[in-house]
């Protein structure tokens, strides 16, 4: 039987995976963070533009 803690870090190491690392076929096969990271550089060039 896990413990609570077990339980804890087996749940935050797959949301660091599925969030940093897992590929991603809807944001170009990248991770989601850097798919976000790419979306907030277009974003802030946008504004400059605007």
């Amino acid at each position: 039987m896990r413990t609570a803690t077990q339980v804890e870090l087996e749940t935050g190491s797959w949301v660091a995976w599925h969030n940093q690392t897992r590929l991603h076929s809807y944001c170009g096969d990248i991770p989601p963070a850097e798919f976000e990271d790419i979306w907030h550089v277009l974003q802030a060039n946008v504004e400059i533009v605007a």
